[in-house]
């Protein structure tokens, strides 16, 4: 099972996501489908690098908007 983050990933609604969201730790090990996000941008991808990185998170379906900004910053996720 995946789980789905927002359409939006940018250093708005992160916070208010966050808050919502609560604790990241059920993220622990999981799937998650990032092809719903349209819209990202630095702060985005910061939060997908640490969700990776913090919570060993895997992605699957990586939309274009989000493969693009992170083609430009040279990241791999």
């Amino acid at each position: 099972m995946s789980i789905s983050l927002p359409k939006e990933l940018n250093k708005y609604n992160i916070p208010k996501w966050i808050k919502n969201g609560g604790d990241f730790s059920n993220l622990n090990g999981k799937t998650v489908d990032i092809s719903m996000i349209d819209k990202i941008d630095s702060a985005g991808i910061a939060l997908l690098l640490e969700l990776k990185q913090k919570y060993q998170v895997s992605y699957c379906s990586i939309s274009d908007a989000v493969a693009k900004l992170a083609n430009l910053y040279q990241i791999k996720l």
